[in-house]
């Protein structure tokens, strides 16, 4: 049996450095408002979570825009890609689709697109997107989803077919024993 030093060894110093550059990042958001405090969640990832109890409208943090924002699919058509308006459960009327897809006429992910409230907020998406990098990437991670999605229910309807299968044949050897 082989004894393996990590103490002097390199993935113990590659280790301890990850550990310590995620403590740095923890510190600097934890600097962000004395309202909340960055930390590990039980089901992965951190989150925010608030020091004391917080009067009504206190205002916890304020920023011009984020730097990355996810809308729940289910609202996806309802709530405005940069100002986050509610459309009152409306489908919103201006929506921005991928330029690589205009360009050649794709149907295939013709419902994958930004919704925004007005124009104006629409151009200003467009605006600050330099290159459609954000747009693409919000795309990409749609597309990913939805394909994950399909297969997760193809597999579960061939789970079906499998154990439907192997109930036939187990009443057939019944039936015949």
């Amino acid at each position: 049996m082989t004894h393996l030093d990590l103490q002097n060894s390199s993935v113990a110093s590659s280790t301890t450095e990850i550990e310590v550059e995620m403590n740095e990042d923890v510190t600097s958001l934890n600097n962000i408002s004395s309202y909340f405090s960055v930390k590990s969640t039980t089901y992965g990832g951190r989150s925010c979570f608030a020091n004391t109890d917080l009067a009504q409208d206190t205002i916890v943090h304020e920023c011009s825009l984020p730097l990355s924002s996810t809308i729940t699919r289910s609202f996806k058509k309802k709530v405005c890609g940069l100002c986050f308006k509610f459309s009152d459960g409306k489908t919103l009327k201006f929506k921005l689709i991928s330029r690589k897809n205009k360009e050649n006429n794709s149907t295939t992910v013709s419902s994958l697109g930004l919704y925004f409230c007005s124009q104006s907020c629409m151009d200003k998406f467009i605006a600050l997107d330099i290159d459609d990098l954000y747009l693409e990437s919000l795309l990409n991670v749609e597309r990913l989803f939805l394909k994950l999605l399909n297969q997760c229910q193809v597999d579960l309807e061939n789970e079906k077919r499998q154990e439907k299968t192997e109930t036939e044949a187990i009443l057939k050897w019944l039936v015949f024993k």
